[in-house]
């Protein structure tokens, strides 16, 4: 089983388990151009406090979907879904008024089960240093050519970065799949809140935090989740490598694996990022 989530620039990234690889670009990629943000993009907000629906088949905001069953604080089919971008696309529209924000499931759901408490509140710089505090102590073991890897962020925490205000294209468009996927629906006021009520990172507060930051600065949301690995779908991703630098920093500093072999530096990283619509994270 294989999840698809193509960008309108560069390669898309083809997923099997939790492993990422490139895939050629399509033959005729849609245009990477921005738009202006009244036009696609969505504030992904709902003041509805839902609750999760019963066992079964169920409808939600007039979507058919298709049977499932609560698994921990989500709600989850019990089988691949057919079509599952468009069932998806149907109910992030509809998000809005029934407060359950969709996600497609790769493989079996893999987040806690068992009641957690609400995280934290950490405003995104404290958030971003500490997920430096924890980048960090593996840094220090670095040789001198591993320690370049994060220059010139290695020595003190990066500070978040500035936001995105043109939108590259609805969030619909970063999504595609040739294989039938399992779908959840969260009961949650943001997209960025999935986390914590899965309570599904190492640690929820700074995954929680951050995310709420990349929501509002790129329109960064979860999209899909599996096997240890969050997807966000991005309707701004940062137009110019210059503005991606910070971005890339504090994705390393969630992600330190995201630099490797190919991407050899948190530069490298940055030069992936513009109009790029999915990122792969695993806090």
């Amino acid at each position: 089983m294989g999840l698809v989530l193509a960008g309108c620039q560069g390669s898309p990234a083809a997923v099997s388990g939790a492993r990422v690889t490139a895939l050629p670009a399509p033959a005729a990629a849609a245009s990477s151009a921005p738009v202006p943000s009244t036009l696609g993009c969505a504030d992904h907000r709902s003041g509805v406090v839902a609750a999760l629906p019963g066992a079964g088949a169920v409808t939600v905001g007039g979507v058919e979907v298709p049977p499932g069953r609560a698994v921990g604080a989500a709600w989850v089919t019990d089988a691949p879904v057919p079509r599952p971008v468009d069932v998806w696309a149907a109910l992030v529209a509809r998000y809005p008024s029934t407060g359950l924000w969709p996600v497609l499931v790769i493989g079996a759901p893999s987040w806690r089960t068992d009641a957690v408490g609400e995280p934290a509140a950490l405003a995104p710089a404290e958030a971003l240093a500490r997920a430096w505090e924890r980048t960090l102590p593996a840094a220090a073991e670095w040789d001198d050519d591993l320690r370049d890897l994060a220059w010139p962020y290695h020595r003190a925490p990066v500070g978040i970065g500035r936001g995105v205000v043109t939108c590259a294209g609805p969030l619909v468009g970063a999504v595609s799949t040739d294989h039938d996927l399992r779908l959840a629906l969260v009961p949650v006021a943001r997209p960025a809140d999935v986390a914590a009520r899965l309570a599904w990172p190492v640690d929820v507060a700074v995954t929680r935090s951050l995310l709420g930051s990349w929501e509002g600065r790129f329109g960064a949301v979860v999209v899909a989740v599996g096997a240890g690995t969050v997807w966000l779908g991005v309707e701004r991703p940062p137009p110019l490598v210059d503005d991606a630098y910070r971005l890339a920093a504090e994705l390393f500093a969630v992600d330190p694996t995201l630099v490797t072999a190919d991407l050899d530096s948190i530069g490298a990283l940055a030069a992936e990022l513009p109009n790029r619509r999915v990122w792969s994270l695993t806090p």
